[in-house]
């Protein structure tokens, strides 16, 4: 089982004299107050702090043959002051007798004295806690204990850096800091402060720019939406109108409802060489006509399949024709007025559309969940029509669909076919109001 902090503290007291035990606590408090400020593991910096100084178990005189032992390595200056050794033992020691494996805090401890280059925020803390702690006692102490609460964390080792060596440089002893790193300190702050507002003027940059495009990309679309707005606004003026000027001849159970004239056009195969309009296109008909008609206040859909063959009157004509040929003569708006005739309801809106752009709607959409009813197999090769599709739910995709939508070799003919074609319509209705397909 590892150790917990108060099993370390104990085990600390037990082996330090009381006041190098007293200065250990101290630099764990202040550590723990430092990691508060700047924000990083306060638990971590607490226990780097308390066993910074393990190592002071040794006399000075046992210091180098106690690094010998471990195989640390150290340069001329520690071997002539081994006091400085008790930074790299300590390091060890905490993994042998404290149960510590975290490499951070064996680094603060290692570079508690002299430092090092690229000193994280753990090392720079625990480093300059064991200056200040608070049984620290000379004149400059105050002064640091004050940049401990105001200054950043570099400026404070700065600060440090530079009164170890006024107090080193008095006692006249060896130095293993040079004034050329404190320069080199300076500098590197110097640099990075330079570095902070360079970075600052880049971000307000490129912020400046981002302003301009968002602001331009918001004007675009309020030009955008506004126009279509404007347009919406005349079209629903002028249906209003429309509808005003109507008045008398709607019956009002069937206001309220959007029509929307659904045709289904063939691709002219059967036409023949000599059914071909002006620019030597086959004429088609109107395979499946249906009047979908939508509630406004509720969104519930109703249809109504016309059948093909049905005979109906040409309008601006005294002859009658089926209705599926009329869009061979006159088109979709033929089909149109014919059919307000027929039902004595307005169409609003219509759509036409052929099987090959039928099936790539279905594709986009991603294909329809349906039941197929019975088994269907025909085929057609002149039509260029292969249908085989099985009993049960099935997922039809654009091809399929259509297959499902032509197929009338059953014993309701046309009857079943336009059952089949409304329950795939409702189907299709359906997905369409789905939110996934939106985006589609």
């Amino acid at each position: 089982m590892s150790m917990s902090y108060e099993d370390r503290r104990k085990l600390l007291e037990s082996r330090l004299k009381p006041s190098r035990y007293r200065h250990s606590l101290g630099v764990a408090d202040t550590a723990a107050f430092l990691a508060e400020r700047f924000s990083i593991d306060v638990e971590q910096a607490r226990l780097a702090g308390l066993l910074h100084d393990c190592a002071r178990e040794f006399p000075n005189d046992a210091m180098v043959a106690e690094a010998d032992k471990r195989r640390i390595a150290y340069g001329p200056i520690e071997r002539a002051m081994p006091l400085l050794l008790h930074a790299y033992l300590g390091a060890a020691r905490v993994r042998e007798c404290y149960d510590v494996d975290d490499d951070a805090i064996c680094q603060a401890i290692y570079r508690h004295t002299v430092g090092g280059r690229g000193m994280t925020r753990l090392d720079k803390i625990v480093w300059f806690a064991d200056m200040i702690e608070p049984n620290r006692e000379y004149p400059e102490v105050p002064m640091l204990r004050k940049l401990s609460r105001e200054a950043s964390l570099d400026e404070m080792l700065l600060v440090g850096l530079t009164e170890s060596i006024k107090f080193v440089a008095q006692k006249g002893t060896m130095l293993s800091t040079t004034r050329a790193n404190i320069e080199r300190k300076r500098k590197e702050l110097r640099h990075r402060r330079r570095m902070r507002f360079l970075r600052f003027l880049v971000f307000l940059a490129v912020f400046a720019i981002f302003l301009v495009i968002a602001g331009f990309v918001c004007m675009t679309i309020y030009h955008w939406g506004s126009g279509i707005y404007a347009e919406y606004q005349i079209r629903h003026e002028a249906y209003l109108k429309k509808q005003a000027a109507r008045a008398p001849e709607i019956d009002p159970k069937f206001d309220g409802y959007t029509n929307i004239l659904v045709m289904g056009v063939d691709d002219g195969a059967t036409s023949g060489p000599e059914r071909m309009d002006d620019a030597g296109e086959p004429l088609r008909h109107a395979d499946t006509i249906m009047m979908l008609s939508i509630e406004n206040d509720t969104g519930r859909l109703r249809i109504l399949t016309i059948p093909r063959d049905t005979w109906v009157p040409i309008p601006g004509s005294s002859y009658e024709n089926r209705i599926a040929s009329l869009y061979e003569t006159g088109g979709a708006s033929l089909v149109v007025l014919a059919v307000e005739k027929l039902l004595g309801v307005s169409v609003h809106q219509y759509v036409t559309i052929d099987m090959a752009t039928f099936a790539e709607i279905i594709d986009t959409l991603g294909g329809i969940d349906l039941y197929v009813e019975t088994d269907m197999d025909y085929d057609d090769p002149e039509a260029n029509l292969s249908i085989h599709l099985k009993q049960g739910y099935q997922h039809l995709a654009g091809k399929d669909a259509v297959g499902y939508l032509r197929y009338r070799s059953t014993d309701l003919g046309d009857v079943g076919r336009s059952k089949r074609q409304q329950m795939f319509v409702r189907a299709l209705y359906e997905e369409a109001m789905q939110v996934s397909t939106l985006p589609k």
